[in-house]
């Protein structure tokens, strides 16, 4: 069995914002990220981020995740024969999601976290702590693994949002008592993404090296 302080299935931004805010407090915590895909990985998403986000992993000790992407000074929105267009308050980023969540898993690893990939499918909550596929064990389980969690699903607990809105809507938030407030709500993507958006085309040649890995 092997014995870990926390253990976070899904290792996308909120799972990795879970694991740098808890190493960021406790630099020594055995943590864990389980994921069951190999990094880097696209997913659907509108790849916007919003200054928020890096003020909130700033405050966790990240500091370089947009290096090498231009940001974005002016917002432009047509509709039909209107527009209407300005300078942002403060600049945005745009940036795939195969890099940014590859650069957040990496952060994470550097700070201390454990990569691991396993598609978690049984949940047993015991006196003692969690107990995931018989092989691993905390005393905290953090379930960040999406709109179908297999946590929440091995706890016998209904998908949180329809399909529908799994697809159109991929806001995300943990509650855990070593994440910053600000992080809780760092990301929250409200459009559908398009699968071939040219963000996405520019960078499918560019994409970064895979993540390193502990075997089971």
């Amino acid at each position: 069995m092997s014995e870990w302080d926390l253990v976070v299935v899904g290792a996308g931004p909120a799972g990795t914002a879970t694991a740098l805010g808890a190493l960021h407090a406790a630099p020594t915590m055995r943590v864990l990220l389980l994921d069951r895909d190999d990094f880097p990985r696209d997913k659907t998403c509108g790849d916007g981020i919003a200054p928020h986000v890096f003020d909130a992993l700033a405050e966790v000790g990240v500091h370089d995740l947009a290096e090498g992407w231009a940001p974005v000074h002016r917002l432009d929105l047509a509709h039909r024969t209107h527009t209407v267009n300005g300078r942002l308050r403060r600049p945005v980023w745009v940036i795939p999601r195969a890099e940014f969540d590859a650069r957040l898993v990496r952060a994470a690893i550097e700070a201390g976290a454990v990569l691991l990939r396993q598609r978690v499918r049984q949940v047993r909550v015991g006196d003692d702590g969690v107990t995931l596929d018989n092989d691993l064990h905390a005393p905290l389980l953090v379930g960040a693994d999406g709109a179908y969690s297999a946590v929440r699903a091995a706890l016998g607990r209904p998908a949180s949002i329809t399909r529908g809105e799994a697809l159109s809507r991929a806001a995300v938030q943990v509650w855990c008592r070593w994440v910053p407030s600000s992080l809780r709500t760092a990301w929250s993507y409200a459009a559908p993404a398009r699968l071939g958006s040219p963000s996405r085309r520019a960078a499918a040649a560019a994409r970064p090296a895979a993540m390193p890995v502990a075997t089971a």
